[in-house]
């Protein structure tokens, strides 16, 4: 009976180690998912603004607003282009963030950086 008890809290061990790797993969998936909705979100957002005539700053603000809780300002870098299609021009805005891991399932996992860079770009005709 001894012996039993001792085979069933190992495999219990090796059971429960493969679960909470899958968890921790599972809220890691959501969290990338989430960071790369919001950079979508804020690139629309900041083309949108280019493209009714915003001024950089004005555009900068917006972006930095809408990512504020996120990251900070020094994370997020954007670039705007300006472009012509013949008969109109669109304007292009691209955005960089780092994307990081809420678990430590990064360290453990060989191929895995700690750390991602998340890019989102969007585009809007001039008006």
């Amino acid at each position: 009976m001894r012996r039993r008890r001792g085979q069933a809290i190992v495999e219990f061990a090796v059971v429960l180690s493969v679960f909470l790797l899958l968890i921790l993969g599972v809220i890691d998936f959501g969290m990338v998912a989430h960071q790369s909705q919001s950079l979508g979100h804020a690139a629309r957002e900041g083309a949108r603004l280019a493209a009714t005539g915003a001024t950089e700053s004005e555009i900068a603000s917006r972006l930095y607003s809408e990512l504020s809780l996120r990251w900070s300002a020094a994370e997020i870098s954007f670039d705007i282009a300006e472009t012509d299609k013949g008969g109109y021009r669109e304007i292009t805005v691209s955005l960089t963030a780092p994307f990081t891991f809420v678990t430590p399932v990064g360290q453990f996992v060989s191929g895995l950086s700690s750390q991602w860079v998340g890019m989102a770009s969007a585009s809007f005709r001039k008006e």
